[in-house]
């Protein structure tokens, strides 16, 4: 199924992953991103941690000013450490913590 084709509503995890991996429709599916994080951190349709690697693989500039949630993010993110013995996981998680905390910090100035 060919994700321009498909409702956003109606994308399944693998589908969104993809997508973000190949910097299509970024600002339109991180909402439905960070729902799944919410839902899993480590949610992936291929391995553990697939959307937190294709978040990491964006430009931090592209998405994580869209973030609705950014500090829930971020708290959830931080769970990694205690549910992920990946080191790859585990540095993808806090490379996106980092780059978070740097836009909301910025924009705070």
């Amino acid at each position: 199924m060919d994700v321009r084709d498909t409702p956003l509503p109606q994308l399944e995890l693998g589908s969104i992953c993809r997508a973000l991996r190949q910097n299509l429709f970024v600002e339109e599916l991180i909402p439905f991103a960070e729902s799944f994080l919410e839902q899993d951190v480590l949610a992936g349709e291929r391995y553990d941690g697939e959307l937190i690697a294709a978040l990491a693989g964006l430009y931090s500039n592209s998405w994580a000013a869209n973030l609705c949630r950014p500090y829930k993010i971020i708290q959830v993110l931080r769970e990694v450490s205690f549910l992920s013995t990946d080191a790859g996981v585990q540095r993808e998680a806090s490379f996106l913590i980092d780059s978070i905390e740097s836009l909301n910090s910025k924009s705070l100035i």
